[in-house]
């Protein structure tokens, strides 16, 4: 009775672990995941919450991959405010994991060299036009120039000294297979399954 009640215990443990990894809408490019958070939040807070997930915001590594998240994420909006004078062009963007350090130089956050072209940065690549700002965010497509970068600051930092508009940011993380116990758990199930069968001569 005891073994049965840990199964039980343990089943369930494992299930949930499950349905919280399966929380997120994963999409796959290059042996990787990427998804969106989980909602508008800030550059730092999106960050935090990749890392909850195994992950990081996405490092590009290249134009395929630019490309590639522009067309996946397509449309994704940040909140309506005021500074797009209801604009939905200015609104399609997400938050990627490239920042400009202490240094004064601009890194991804997973330390890979990534893509390193401030020609990506919108307005001629200029990277902190209009704005000065230490974070990136990628312009998806539904606005002017997909494919294009920008760091202004009241998009990434919540003490920005021109106003706020949180945005999504995309997770990027390697797979990640369903743990060892679970397989165990399913399977510890089935053969009691196929006991129960025997002992009542069902099979």
């Amino acid at each position: 009775m005891k073994a049965r009640i840990l199964l039980v215990v343990v089943t369930i443990m494992n299930l949930s672990w499950v349905t919280k990894a399966n929380a997120y809408v994963w999409y796959t490019f290059s042996g990787h995941e990427y998804g969106l958070t989980s909602q508008w939040q800030s550059w730092n807070e999106n960050q935090a919450e990749a890392v909850t997930q195994g992950g990081y915001l996405a490092v590009i590594n290249s134009d395929e991959e630019n490309e590639w998240l522009t067309h996946t994420f397509a449309h994704t909006y940040q909140q309506d405010g005021e500074w797009n004078h209801g604009n939905p062009g200015w609104k399609s963007l997400v938050n990627i994991g490239y920042y400009q350090a202490d240094d004064g130089n601009w890194k991804w956050v997973n330390g890979e060299a990534g893509v390193d072209n401030p020609e990506r940065f919108y307005y001629h690549g200029t990277m902190n036009y209009p704005l000065p700002g230490t974070k990136a965010f990628l312009h998806v497509e539904g606005h002017y120039s997909p494919g294009t970068w920008n760091s202004a600051p009241y998009i990434t930092d919540p003490d920005s000294a021109y106003g706020y508009e949180p945005a999504f940011g995309i997770i990027e993380r390697s797979p990640v297979p369903i743990p060892a116990p679970c397989a165990l758990v399913l399977g510890g199930i089935g053969g009691g399954f196929v006991g129960w069968l025997r002992r009542h001569k069902a099979i």
